[in-house]
């Protein structure tokens, strides 16, 4: 349903509701609320048509396998990068560590 449908509606609504003096327009306010109903009702049908549509095309697609795993080539690699980290720690902290302790008498 279009949003534009459905913001008339409930203008036109609030309009009947704001003018209903002693209940005159109580025949057209159910038959806006009636036409509000249905614009759901249409909605619902729609969004189940899509849901079958995605379910049908999900089902189509290939499930999802554990992709095989290389543990030694893994463990490789992590300990290359540990290295590489420790070996850049040590190079940024080295100069300023050396700094702050050539003020230490003794050092």
């Amino acid at each position: 349903m279009h949003p534009a449908a459905v913001a008339a509606n409930r203008v036109l609504l609030g309009a009947l509701v704001a003018t209903n003096f002693l209940g005159q327009n109580t025949p057209a306010i159910a038959a806006t609320e009636f036409d509000y109903v249905e614009m759901w009702a249409q909605d619902v049908g729609a969004m189940v048509g899509y849901d079958a549509g995605a379910g049908a095309a999900a089902a189509e697609l290939m499930p999802f396998g554990v992709p095989p795993l290389d543990l030694a080539g893994l463990a490789s690699q992590l300990g290359a990068q540990v290295t590489g980290l420790a070996t850049t720690a040590t190079a940024a902290v080295s100069p300023a560590l050396q700094g702050a302790l050539a003020g230490v008498p003794g050092w």
